[in-house]
């Protein structure tokens, strides 16, 4: 009944529907959708064999829409633009007081592996998963998530059982200023070259100091390997910044403490680092400097005492040797400058003795080429000596 999306009641049935991506078919049995309106709320579902939805609440369809369009925009603009473009919209956009309405939704993945088949075949979600929660449109808008998982998996690389997520969200209608709480945690994963891990938890908060300041913990399974990561992620105007704050690593029942005084940003092109420094005891690895279009900035490299049984268990890789390195790189979006000192003692490769590895890479200005001179030596004797460019 009625021709207009606000006005529509009753129900509809599509049956042998057909929906093409690519190369590739989806053929659906039976779709039915059903519209209510009653005196104090609407009532609008979908249902096939793969999935169902259903949005519950006093709302018109066609501005719920717009709405829910439009937070989309300002949240992108909020966490992936810049202070420009966010003031740019704002300046733009009517301001007034929107009529208050809320919508809950239902959404549950009965089967849909079949459709997931259709547009990203290498991803897989458990069946009868549900994904609740609801949108809210007033002075301020808001919107909540919550979802038990019990398998995600996200190609070869991305695979985690026995998730939860907890997502809450408000934002003023006529500024640019968020604040939201997520919580999420998984019972065990497998992340892309590192061993299965457990037991990760993640919250994080966003308030109206433009940050977000997260805790996080996980650990690798059958091991005492772990990691506690903390700290803030902040929006600048132009791009963002990354601050660890007691946070550290423990591999091999050795903690890894991460320098405090740490910051990292990412400006455009320009990634920087200062204070990045990971260590335990008298061993460390450090990074400082900039990755940028100046041709004067650098990015300095340098390890000292590292012993790579520390990433053995972590990327499943049987390997030894102690690192000391030095490498200063500048001008990498034009022909990389690097100039770099390394070795590495004791290198052992699935416990076969390959040697000691030394040399050293020098930038040749005029030329605007790396010069290499490295050596391998094992056991007393030089067995390779490699020169070139």
């Amino acid at each position: 009944e009625g021709i207009n999306v606000d006005k529509l009641k009753g129900g509809a049935l599509l049956y042998h529907t057909v929906l093409g991506y690519n190369t590739r078919n989806l053929y659906v049995d039976t779709v039915r959708f059903t519209s209510k309106v009653l005196p104090q709320e609407r009532i609008w579902s979908l249902e096939s064999p793969q999935a169902d939805v259903a949005f519950k609440g006093k709302f018109l369809p066609s501005k719920a829409t717009q709405d829910l369009l439009q937070l989309v925009k300002e949240y992108s603009l909020y966490f992936v633009g810049n202070e420009q473009e966010r003031k740019a919209y704002y300046a733009q956009k009517p301001y007034f007081v929107p009529l208050n309405y809320n919508v809950d939704y239902l959404l549950t993945l009965k089967d849909f592996y079949p459709f997931m088949a259709l547009v990203y075949p290498e991803g897989k979600i458990s069946k009868n998963t549900q994904f609740k929660g609801s949108f809210g449109i007033g002075s301020t808008s808001t919107f909540s998530l919550e979802s038990s998982i019990d398998t995600l998996i996200l190609g070869k690389n991305y695979q985690f059982y026995g998730s939860h997520i907890d997502l809450n969200s408000s934002k003023f209608f006529n500024s640019p200023a968020v604040l939201a709480s997520v919580i999420l945690n998984s019972q065990k994963q497998k992340i892309s070259v590192l061993e299965p891990t457990e037991k990760f938890d993640l919250e994080a908060s966003w308030g109206d100091d433009n940050s977000i300041r997260f805790t996080s913990k996980i650990r690798q399974q059958n091991t005492t390997n772990e990691a506690k990561l903390n700290g803030s992620l902040g929006f600048l105007e132009q791009g963002i910044s990354l601050r660890f704050n007691k946070s550290e690593v423990k591999v091999l029942d050795k903690r890894w403490q991460i320098n405090p005084e740490n910051l990292v940003t990412i400006v455009g092109k320009e990634l920087g680092a200062q204070n990045f420094t990971i260590a335990n005891d008298d061993q460390f690895i450090a990074l400082d400097g900039k990755i940028s279009e100046d041709s004067t900035e650098t990015m300095n490299f340098k390890a000292k005492n590292f012993s790579l049984e520390t990433l053995a268990p972590i990327v499943a890789l049987n390997i030894s040797g102690t690192v000391d390195a030095d490498v200063t790189l500048k001008e990498v979006y034009k022909h990389i400058n690097a100039d770099s000192q390394l070795r590495i003692e004791g290198l052992t490769l699935d416990n076969f003795l390959i040697g000691n590895f030394e040399g050293s890479g020098v930038y040749d200005q005029e030329a605007h080429i790396v010069r290499l001179d490295y050596g391998l030596e094992r056991l007393n004797n030089q067995i390779l000596k490699f020169q070139g460019t």
